[in-house]
């Protein structure tokens, strides 16, 4: 398709966050088209943490409005993007500046809709059809692909974390006293394009008393600096203490409570797609906007929307009576949050209000040895990556019981400097993607990038994750809600099964990997041996399963 190798992308990414979560999916996609290119994105300061930890982004280039405001910043913009010789432009932002700047900046493929007026200044001008323009927004994106060669059938939206966020999340909770089994419920009563879309600050103040009296919630207000005011109406209305966050953390900060929250109430706003992009259950309060174009995508999600004679009018304030907003009522919402959390935690029945946490066993897995191949040197690339036969019916087989499967992995060749994590959370999510095809879910890739004795001040460190310490157990079993008493653990290595016995589980030893020499290192020094010697992972689940049985047949 293209004349010389493409090696550098740039991506113009959109300058809204939700718009931004929604091109997600398809940054996804340029990064499996292109798996051994160097990929930037431009984006704004206000987007660009939404890309910090993400593994499909190589570089984030701020698109900073004091430092490129005119034309003689535009003129600067243009020469730093010279610098970085990119070999193709990807336009998500559909203004004309975006393709002005890049064809001045040389790129010499410059992708993009032919919108704007801008088509002069596009090598690949594409068509923008209707069909596009009536499916959700996140398809808008995609759409734009497929001259690529890119198709994706069932887009997801996914979202990655920072470990560096998810403690400051825990340390700002725990500042709270919120504890790790509370009900936490997240509040966003703000929207940037304009009061329109906001529903009224007395009902979400008295639907987050009813919160608390009746589901004994822990209720956290968020939204930026431009929402602390609305946020303080709704808390100073509200006759139980609320938790106002609005405009007190940073976007990334934000993000991880959002992950630790239950369920998300809010307006059509960028905070609602974050909540969709981590798979907490939304309840969406749709106005004067389309939530066919723009509702929380996804499933699990609840949009409250009156299709009022006048809406969607897509104003950003009401010139009327604000009657989309007034017939939404404060017991409608309720009895949708209720529903949505008893088919999230119950299975469909409300039988356990208030709140009671459930919990689930897990097969905890070592990755490499145990579910893929050993490689010389480290796993440090996706095409050294080789599953081990019948790995992915042994995770099947852990899915079919309804026991979760998830990954504990060392990975000191991040502190060795063999691998930067964005290339590590490469290789986890080709393990998982590579598995899921064959229809088997791990849900959750945990990693210890630590070494004691090597790296630099961020990875050399006695840290509390490095197997055997049992840090990522507990860290999994509060993210997945997972019972780790009823859990257990498969690894080829001496340490997978002193990590079992530190969590208080029972360890498989598998004889793949450096399983055969560590059992004879087990037999020679004494050690205490694992509560079962498998043939591979799929003799080790087989075990498992033969295991939960008598236990369960011991308790009856």
């Amino acid at each position: 398709m293209f004349k010389r190798k493409i090696k550098k992308i740039l991506i113009r990414g959109t300058n809204w966050i939700g718009d931004a979560v929604l091109t997600l999916p398809a940054v996804n996609a340029v990064r499996k088209r292109f798996p051994d290119a160097e990929i930037s994105i431009l984006v704004k300061p206000w987007v660009a943490e939404l890309f910090e930890s993400s593994p499909d982004i190589d570089k984030i280039i701020i698109y900073d409005d004091k430092k490129y405001s005119r034309l003689c910043g535009k003129r600067k913009l243009i020469s730093d993007l010279k610098k970085h010789k990119f070999d193709m432009a990807i336009l998500f932002q559909n203004a004309f500046e975006a393709a002005f700047i890049t064809y001045f900046a040389g790129i010499p493929v410059r992708y993009g809709y032919n919108t704007d007026g801008r088509g002069m200044l596009l090598t690949h001008k594409i068509a923008l059809s209707d069909e596009t323009l009536k499916k959700h927004q996140v398809w808008y994106y995609l759409d734009l692909l497929r001259p690529l060669g890119i198709t994706i059938k069932k887009p997801e939206l996914s979202l990655k974390i920072g470990n560096k966020d998810k403690a400051a999340a825990s340390n700002i909770l725990k500042k709270n006293r919120i504890k790790k089994d509370d009900l936490i419920i997240g509040i966003n009563p703000g929207a940037s394009y304009g009061p329109a879309k906001r529903w009224f600050p007395d009902r979400y103040a008295k639907l987050a008393e009813m919160l608390i009296e009746r589901c004994s919630a822990k209720i956290i207000l968020f939204g930026s600096k431009d929402d602390k005011e609305v946020a303080a109406e709704i808390a100073s209305l509200s006759s139980h203490k609320l938790i106002n966050l609005a405009g007190k953390t940073s976007l990334s900060e934000a993000i991880a409570l959002i992950e630790r929250s239950r369920l998300f109430i809010t307006n059509d706003s960028g905070l609602m797609h974050i909540a969709a992009a981590l798979n907490v259950p939304v309840i969406a309060i749709f106005g004067s906007t389309s939530p066919e174009r723009t509702g929380p995508y996804g499933k699990g999600h609840h949009i409250i929307y009156k299709n009022a004679e006048c809406s969607p009018c897509l104003k950003r304030e009401c010139p009327t009576d604000f009657k989309c907003m007034d017939l939404i009522s404060v017991d409608e919402v309720y009895n949708d949050v209720e529903a949505t959390l008893a088919v999230a935690q119950h299975g469909g029945s409300r039988k356990g209000f208030p709140y009671k946490k459930i919990t689930t066993p897990a097969v905890f897995l070592d990755r490499d040895g145990t579910i893929c191949h050993e490689t010389p040197n480290y796993l440090r690339d996706i095409n050294q990556l080789r599953l081990i036969p019948k790995a992915a019916d042994a995770i099947r087989l852990i899915n079919k019981n309804n026991i979760k499967a998830v990954v504990i992995t060392n990975q000191s060749a991040v502190a060795r400097g063999y691998i930067t994590e964005k290339k590590l959370k490469r290789i986890n999510d080709a393990l998982s993607e590579r598995l899921k095809k064959k229809n088997a879910i791990i849900n959750g890739v945990y990693y210890c990038p630590h070494h004691p004795d090597v790296g630099n001040d961020l990875y050399k460190k006695d840290c509390d994750c490095r197997k055997p310490k049992p840090g990522l157990i507990k860290r999994a079993a509060d993210e997945l809600s997972i019972d780790i008493k009823k859990s257990y653990m498969i690894g080829d290595k001496i340490t997978d099964i002193q990590l079992a016995k530190e969590a208080g589980m029972k360890g498989i030893l598998v004889l793949t990997g450096y399983g055969k020499k560590d059992y004879d290192i087990i037999k020679k020094d004494g050690l205490k041996s694992p509560a079962y010697i498998a043939i591979d992972i799929y003799d080790a689940v087989k075990w498992i399963l033969r295991d939960k049985n008598k236990s369960a047949k011991k308790r009856f």
